[in-house]
């Protein structure tokens, strides 16, 4: 990382003028003298400094400065007085020894000449260099070149610019203020800021250039700019909400993200407005004007839709499939349910996402009775309520297309699994925006055949017709009878089954010599018998053989199945100065096989 001063050379002689910096004045014939010697008085270093010249400008000004000077005649004419004084390189040198580079630069007459410059001004620069421009002098073009130069080496070689000093000199006005551009400069980096925005819907470049701005700011400017940068944090916030999906009701959720947005956008407007800020507030202005949409009430599938929206506007593919997948499982949340089913995970994942899958993947729609599939769902013998929208969502599913809405899940999953399937199909942006469109006349759909959704009533005499209601049954399947279990895990069985009873099968003796179809036998005789219980729950414990047959029969049939977890807790017992250390079971939870 180096300090560095560039400038280029002008090919004249310069007038005589008093150039002011701050509080300082010099005069001199040439702006560079007049800056090094300020850079010089108030202790500025620099590891190089660079002097671009023309072949013109360094036979004039690098060795000698050459200068004509003007005088009348008696008979009034012109009288030119050639002079030489001390050239830039010496008079460098005896500030800065050793730090002067002089580089070759085009006339800048053509095409070939601009392109050359532009590269040679790039090449002056290495990476990490901290550069401070002086621009008053050479070709017209020259400031123009500038201005590219840096931006492109901004980005190749992270080079940052401290300043860009311009002395605009008038023949008749004493002194000449050398002015500091670099805010102008600054304007490149906002307009590369709100491109990154723009297509990314990234605004981290935007915050870290307001906060840049406000850590250089002093007293009643920092706190008006303060302003800008609140907005800035807020709108960055939104966006990495939006771009990670945070659909959820959190702080950092995009809903809340967007209200505090926009809130503080309106603390702003109510604020006066400093007119050195107003190109950067324009800027956030076109940004949050992208936002807007966000600053609505909206349910939790409109979210999903509108970020689906935002997403596939900038391209980002990932985001817009997850937020898609999501926004449909909200909809028929709100469709077929409540508000707050929405955020209930069990609903979403257990009964929509399988109904989904299953009505789907297993061409439902050509079998007699699709409505048996409903004991894929895992809530069959929990709740009540879910399986009868089940019922319910089924049946509009039968008039309506939802094909999609599956390949909507399996592009999600490819793509937020790194595409480690064997499935090879194509993801691209075409078939994003036919997916949601697709869901935009699915919704549609839905809503005009809401009349059509049968009552509770007419879904629960189909659910009891396929899926009959379990009695109040714990069946203990293992080899600890329950009159030896301790109270908790009794009171915890009765709990799963609302009070009811339970009933203990013991777990069968099995050989060591048995074989695999011996343990098939056995496993699925006991299957049946506890299956003609019709239990609302099952623990079910011992031989490994057995009880992976049993559990996979008995959830394949819709049982809940449980296994007793414990903790072995040591207690010490001294008897005759002798201590005895046993081990005791301590119930803790019954956890389901997954």
């Amino acid at each position: 990382m180096a300090k560095v001063f560039m400038t280029v050379v002008g090919m004249g002689g310069y007038d005589e003028a008093t150039y002011r910096i701050g509080d300082n004045e010099y005069t001199n014939r040439s702006i560079q003298k007049a800056l090094l010697t300020y850079f010089k008085d108030t202790g500025r270093e620099f590891d190089k400094i660079v002097f671009l010249l023309t072949e013109k400008a360094r036979e004039n000004n690098w060795e000698k400065v050459k200068y004509t000077e003007r005088k009348k005649a008696d008979d009034g004419s012109e009288i030119k007085i050639p002079h030489e004084e001390e050239g830039l390189r010496s008079f460098t040198e005896k500030l800065f020894p050793g730090k002067a580079v002089d580089k070759n630069i085009a006339d800048g007459v053509n095409d070939n000449d601009f392109l050359s410059i532009f590269q040679q001004i790039y090449e002056s620069m290495d990476e990490n260099d901290e550069i401070t421009f002086d621009v008053t002098n050479g070709f017209r073009s020259i400031p123009f070149l500038f201005y590219p130069v840096i931006s492109y080496a901004k980005e190749l070689k992270n080079i940052t610019i401290d300043n860009i000093y311009y002395g605009p000199y008038v023949r008749g006005i004493n002194p000449t203020v050398i002015l500091d551009l670099q805010k102008y400069g600054e304007i490149l980096d906002w307009a590369n800021a709100a491109h990154i925005f723009r297509i990314s819907g990234n605004a981290k470049e935007i915050l870290q250039l307001s906060q840049k701005r406000y850590n250089g700011l002093v007293g009643k400017n920092k706190g008006t700019f303060g302003e800008s940068r609140t907005v800035s944090k807020c709108l960055s916030s939104l966006t990495e909400a939006l771009l990670t999906c945070r659909g959820d009701d959190s702080e950092e959720s995009i809903s809340k993200s967007a209200k505090e947005l926009f809130r503080s956008k309106g603390k702003k407007e109510s604020s006066s407005r400093n007119k050195e800020y107003m190109l950067f507030d324009e800027l956030l202005k076109h940004a949050l004007d992208s936002v807007s949409e966000f600053n609505k009430d909206m349910n939790h599938y409109e979210l999903g839709m509108h970020t689906a929206e935002w997403c596939i506007e900038r391209g980002l593919v990932q985001q817009a499939y997850t937020a898609l997948r999501e926004a449909n499982i909200s909809y028929l949340c709100y469709a077929f349910g409540d508000n707050n089913d929405a955020f209930n995970k069990d609903y979403r994942e257990n009964v929509i996402a399988t109904i989904i899958n299953t009505y789907t993947l297993k061409s439902l729609r050509h079998k007699t009775d699709p409505i048996q599939d409903i004991k894929k769902v895992k809530a069959v013998s929990e709740n009540e309520k879910y399986m009868i929208l089940a019922v319910k969502m089924l049946n509009i599913f039968d008039k309506i297309p939802v094909s999609f809405v599956q390949q909507i899940f399996r592009n999600r999953n490819k793509i937020n699994h790194f595409f480690m399937s064997n499935d090879s199909e194509t993801i691209d942006m075409e078939s994003l925006k036919m997916h949601y469109n697709d869901t935009v006349e699915f919704i549609k759909m839905v809503e005009e055949n809401k009349c059509s959704i049968m009552s509770d009533d007419e879904a629960r005499s189909i659910l009891n017709k396929y899926v009959p209601k379990r009695n109040n049954i714990f069946v203990n399947f293992s080899n600890h009878p329950s009159e030896n279990w301790s109270n908790e895990q009794i009171n915890a069985a009765k709990r799963i089954v609302s009070g009811g009873s339970i009933v203990d099968i013991a777990f069968p003796q099995v050989s060591g010599d048995a074989d695999e179809s011996e343990i098939s036998r056995t496993a699925n005789k006991y299957a049946k018998e506890i299956i003609s219980l019709n239990p609302s729950a099952v623990m079910c414990q011992g031989e490994f053989g057995i009880c992976l047959e049993v559990v996979t029969t008995l959830k394949n049939n819709g049982i809940k199945v449980l296994y007793s977890c414990s903790e072995r807790k040591t207690v010490e017992t001294v008897i005759d100065n002798r201590t005895e250390k046993t081990s005791v079971f301590k119930f803790v939870r019954f956890r389901e096989y997954n």
